[in-house]
C-alpha cells in the first residue's frame, strides 16, 4: 500500500509541476503577445476612423456631458471633426455604426461596424450603400423619415427607420457635446 501511495503521489506532483511550467509559458506567450494585439487593435479603429473622418489623422478619445466620442483633427492640429458611434436596434438585432461629422454638422463618412451574422452579405453591402446616400447631409434634410428623397432599404422599412434615427441621434450628439463645450 505505502508503495502505492508513492506512486500516486509521484504522479500528482509530475502533473502539478507540468501545469504550473505550462501557465508559466502561457503567461510568457501572453505578455510578449498583448502589446502587439492591443497596437492592431488601434491600428484598425484608426483606419476605421480615418475612413468615417477623412482628412483627419490624429484622434483623440474624449468626454463631454457624459457622452464619449473622438475628435478628429488634421495638419497642425486643426479640428477635422467628431467621431460619433451609433448604437440602435434594426430588423436583425443590434448595430453599431460610426459616423464621421464635420464642424457644421454634416456627415463625412460611415461605417457599419457590426456584420450581422443572421444576415447575408447582400444585406450588408446594402446597408453600406444606404448609408453613403447620407454623406453631405445634416440633420435638417432629415425632417421626415417617409422624405421621398431619402432612398430607403428595399423591403426593410423597420431598418431603413431605424437607421435614419441613427444617422438623426449621431448629428444630434454632435450638436450636443459642441453645447455642452461652451
Amino acid at each position: 500500500m505505502p508503495k502505492e501511495i508513492s506512486k500516486i503521489l509521484d504522479n500528482v506532483f509530475r502533473l502539478t509541476l507540468l501545469c504550473v511550467i505550462s501557465a508559466f509559458l502561457l503567461s510568457l506567450v501572453n505578455s510578449y503577445l498583448e502589446p502587439k494585439r492591443i497596437e492592431n487593435e488601434q491600428n484598425l479603429r484608426a483606419m476605421d476612423y480615418r475612413q468615417v473622418l477623412p482628412g483627419a489623422r490624429n484622434f483623440e478619445k474624449k468626454i463631454s456631458g457624459g457622452k464619449k466620442y473622438v475628435k478628429g483633427y488634421g495638419q497642425d492640429k486643426i479640428p477635422a471633426g467628431k467621431i460619433i458611434t451609433v448604437y440602435g436596434r434594426d430588423y436583425n438585432g443590434y448595430f453599431e455604426a460610426l459616423f464621421g461629422i464635420s464642424e457644421d454638422y454634416r456627415i463625412l463618412g460611415v461605417k457599419f461596424m457590426n456584420k450581422s451574422e443572421s444576415t447575408n452579405l447582400e444585406d450588408n453591402a446594402s446597408k453600406e450603400d444606404f448609408f453613403r446616400q447620407f454623406i453631405g447631409t445634416s440633420v435638417h434634410d432629415l425632417v421626415d423619415v417617409n422624405n421621398k428623397n431619402v432612398k430607403k432599404i428595399h423591403g426593410a422599412p423597420v431598418s431603413s427607420k431605424a437607421y435614419i434615427n441613427a444617422v438623426r441621434k449621431a448629428i444630434g450628439e454632435a450638436e450636443s457635446i459642441d453645447a455642452t463645450n461652451q
